[in-house]
């Protein structure tokens, strides 16, 4: 009832706000359930992104087991560890699809300014990555890491720092490093073998390399007598050419210059001599028979000169390129041995023959150049002048004098006879005085080896070995320590596949800067110079020569020149003006 004093009356509220109230009560629940449902859809949704990263993890770790079980029967193969790039991913291509794929890209942003050296160096962490998760996941998988540590064993590393590459990965235990270390020598003497039995037939040409190294230990408390200790090694070497075919043996007797010498009332016959008419025949030839200013010079060019400077240098820091010039040459073995007199080079020889005796069935089918330096060419030279068997296989060994060693010698003679006009010329150039001794690389003679020959058989490589071999070993190192990191670096050849593909290739840095102005400078001193000798002719004169006790002429005939205010000996005048010599 409505009362139009209290105005609505309970009943009539009731009624009034009952329909109200279930429709709001409604909308409240329709709300509520609405709350219900997401709540559900996002656990749901969440659950299954969760369920998702679970599966995903799940196919990683089943394509990372599929991968290093792969890996390892790989391992025991006798293929070549996978460092390459591109056949690793070609391998887990085969193993494990899209596993590099998925490394590869989570390691790699998207950014179109990435150069392609910044992604290849990607896809060599990327394959680090792979046997680093191999190594982890299964320490019998572990090529990369004993690798990695005779690597680093080479380069001095300490054993307590390749020890934590067992947690870092990137190393097994020191005591597995050395396990294959002496794994690698027992094996490579095989290794050695089966390179010149192929080199034997299917004809390759081999170089013969033999050198002196020695290390030095200064003592720290001196005696009167011994102030160092000194070890000293022989190296010989075998540079096979697979692409350069090997020289067949002429005849038995065709393989030396044969030269009959009268020796007393006897004339016998001399292996390897020299023989006259032909030294006459090149002086006579049309390269030596013409006068200097007839002769066509070429004109250095200053951008050549970088080029001629790296070929005349060896570093004892080598640069990947060097390292590279390696790659054919094989150590035959790394022993104690002093190179000082033909005996000492015939026990070397003997040594050779012994380690690798497959050389001797080569060497009945080819020759083998030996290039080398003055001692090695010389006594190697006697021991075949000497050698009493004509059939003996080292007869087939051709010494020469190495161009390396040849331009270097020639480099210090040059420079030494003709000082008086290389300090002048430096004084102008540089502004300082020549020193005593300078080194090549300040005076050297710009001259281009071009042919190709002399850049093959050349003993270069055998100083970049001992260069390599100083790198590893330390001043202390008996010759037996020293002869197993020789054997142990040349049978890693999984180290130089390492130095490939997974470190970083040193560049040896060199002036690319034009160097015009400084051989305009040196061109207007020489200019100069010629123009005083100009002033100063027919004022030179001979300066009377000293006599013995006998009255006879003793040393050298010397010159006075005027225009370097020097005295100089025979040895710095030209050929003809040394002596009587027919028509030079």
């Amino acid at each position: 009832m409505y009362d139009f004093k209290r105005g609505l009356t309970n009943d009539s509220i009731i009624i009034v706000v009952s329909p109200l109230y279930s429709l709001i009560n409604d909308q409240l629940g329709t709300l509520k359930n609405r709350k219900i449902k997401a709540g559900v859809l996002a656990k749901a949704s969440k659950k299954f992104k969760l369920n998702a990263v679970i599966e995903n993890c799940n196919s990683l770790g089943q394509l990372v087991q599929q991968f290093q079980m792969a890996l390892y029967h790989h391992a025991l193969s006798s293929e070549a560890p996978l460092y390459e790039p591109a056949a690793m991913k070609a391998f887990t291509q085969k193993h494990s699809p899209g596993l590099f794929e998925m490394l590869l890209s989570s390691i790699t942003r998207e950014d179109s300014r990435l150069s392609d050296e910044h992604q290849a160096v990607q896809e060599q962490r990327t394959v680090v990555l792979l046997h680093t998760l191999a190594y982890f996941r299964s320490q019998k998988t572990s090529t990369l890491q004993k690798n990695e540590g005779l690597f680093l064993q080479h380069h001095g590393a300490s054993r307590t720092a390749i020890n934590s590459g067992r947690i870092l990965g990137f190393s097994t235990s020191p005591r597995n490093i050395d396990s294959h270390k002496k794994a690698l020598i027992t094996k490579y003497p095989d290794i050695l073998m089966r390179k010149v039995i192929l080199a034997t037939e299917k004809g390759f040409l081999i170089v013969q390399l033999l050198d002196d190294f020695h290390n030095i230990l200064t003592v720290r408390l001196p005696t009167n007598l011994k102030l160092s200790l000194a070890t000293h090694m022989a190296s010989g070497l075998l540079d096979i050419h697979p692409s350069i075919p090997a020289v067949p043996i002429p005849t038995r007797d065709t393989r030396h210059s044969r030269v009959i010498v009268k020796i007393g009332n006897e004339n016998k016959i001399c292996r390897g001599g020299i023989v006259l008419d032909y030294i006459k025949e090149l002086f006579q030839g049309p390269v030596l028979s013409r006068m200097y200013l007839e002769t066509n010079h070429q004109c250095i060019s200053p951008k050549y000169i970088q080029q001629q400077l790296k070929e005349l240098r060896v570093y004892s820091g080598l640069s990947h390129d060097e390292l590279c010039t390696l790659e054919s040459t094989n150590l035959i073995d790394e022993f104690e041995q002093s190179l000082k007199s033909m005996e000492d080079y015939k026990s070397a020889i003997d040594h050779i023959f012994l380690c690798c005796p497959q050389l001797e069935h080569y060497l009945k089918k080819f020759v083998v150049p030996a290039p080398g330096d003055w001692p090695t060419w010389f006594y190697q030279k006697k021991l075949i002048a000497q050698e009493v068997n004509a059939d003996a296989s080292f007869l087939s060994v051709i010494p020469e004098q190495g161009p390396f060693h040849v331009f270097l010698n020639l480099q210090e003679d040059v420079v030494t006879i003709y000082d008086f006009l290389f300090k002048k010329v430096y004084k102008e150039t540089f502004g300082s005085d020549l020193p005593n001794k300078p080194k090549p690389f300040r005076i050297s003679l710009y001259h281009e080896l071009k042919k190709k020959w002399m850049a093959l058989i050349t003993e270069k490589k055998v100083e970049i070995w001992h260069s390599v071999l100083r790198s590893f070993i330390s001043s202390y190192d008996s010759a037996s320590q020293i002869r197993d990191k020789a054997l142990s670096f040349a049978a890693s050849k999984t180290e130089q596949l390492f130095h490939n593909y997974l470190t970083t290739p040193y560049s040896r840095g060199y002036s690319e800067k034009d160097l015009s102005l400084v051989t305009g400078t040196a061109a207007d001193a020489l200019l100069k110079i010629i123009k005083q000798v100009g002033q100063n002719l027919g004022k030179a004169k001979q300066v009377p020569q000293e006599t013995n006790a006998r009255g006879q002429p003793k040393g050298d005939m010397k010159f006075f020149l005027p225009t370097f205010d020097t005295t100089i000996t025979s040895k710095a005048m030209p050929i003809c003006k040394r002596r009587p010599f027919h028509n030079t």
